[in-house]
This record gives C-alpha cells, sequence and structure tokens, in this order.
C-alpha cells in the first residue's frame, strides 16, 4: 500500500506543475509562519534579561505565546518536506542539502523546547542568572539557525548532486 501511495503522489507530483507549485509554497509559507513568530520570541528572549520586572515578565510570556505557532509551523514544513522527499526520490535523498535542512528543522524543534522550557523557569523565578544565560544562548542559537535553514533552502533548490 505505502508503495502504491508514493508512486501515485510521485506521479501526481511530476505530473502536474500546479501541485509542485502548492506543495512548495506549502513548504515556504509554513516556514515563514513559524519564523515569524520564532523570530518574534528570540527578540523577546533577547530583551527580557536587561528589563524591569514587570516587563521581563511580559516579555516571558510573550515567548510562551509564540511556542504553538511555531510547532505547528515547523510541524507543517516537515510535512511538507517529506511530501516532496517522497515525491523526488530520486534526487533529494542523494542531496546532502536536503539532510541538512531537516536536521536544521530538527534542532530548530529542539531549540525551541530549550527556549520553552528556560521561559517556563525564568515565569516562575526570575532571580537565576544561569537560566537567563541559557535562555540567550538558545534564543542566538535559533536566529543563526533559521538563517543557515534560508541558505540551506537555497542550496537545496540551485545545487544539485
Amino acid at each position: 500500500m505505502g508503495d502504491g501511495l508514493i508512486a501515485w503522489w510521485t506521479a501526481a507530483y511530476r505530473g502536474h506543475d500546479s501541485v509542485q507549485l502548492l506543495a512548495g509554497l506549502g513548504h515556504i509559507l509554513s516556514v515563514l509562519w513559524a519564523a515569524r513568530f520564532a523570530l518574534n520570541g528570540d527578540r523577546f528572549a533577547l530583551r527580557a534579561e536587561r528589563r524591569p520586572a514587570p516587563q521581563r515578565a511580559a516579555l516571558l510570556a510573550s515567548i510562551g505565546n509564540t511556542h504553538r505557532p511555531v510547532l505547528i509551523g515547523l510541524s507543517l514544513a516537515l510535512l511538507t518536506g517529506l511530501a516532496q522527499l517522497l515525491a523526488q526520490l530520486s534526487y533529494l535523498p542523494r542531496s546532502p542539502w536536503a539532510w541538512l535542512k531537516l536536521l536544521g528543522l530538527i534542532a530548530l524543534l529542539v531549540n525551541g523546547r530549550v527556549i520553552q522550557v528556560m521561559a517556563d523557569r525564568l515565569r516562575r523565578n526570575p532571580e537565576q542568572p544561569a537560566s537567563w544565560r541559557s535562555l540567550r544562548a538558545a534564543a542566538k542559537r535559533s536566529l543563526a539557525l533559521w538563517g543557515a535553514l534560508v541558505v540551506l533552502g537555497l542550496l537545496l533548490t540551485t545545487v544539485r548532486p
């Protein structure tokens, strides 16, 4: 059954430009959706420690509020990326850029969880210098990972193995 479904999807993807367009557009839009919220949360994380206590609490709450839309966007990006991978089994599995991009998406999910845990910890007890350092480091990592994801997406579409 799985082989038949993959064969059907590959034929639909390769046989219709509109299917390729919608799959690619869905992927790009889901990454952009997640990035919009994640980068906003990263900005909050980098600014929060230096703010007065009431502003810190609000910024930490904002970080928590960004987590769900980021997870939705990254999950959709993984699904649409997997759909494109299954439709291009003759090419994408041989591309190191595809695997690096997949690892980048997974790293963003893990790093997002670190940000969420640190923000929750700091909401309960804001006087933890080590947690502030961890939150800032995770926010900086997130910024770097989002930048890398953009470059990897570009490499994936332009450099053939």
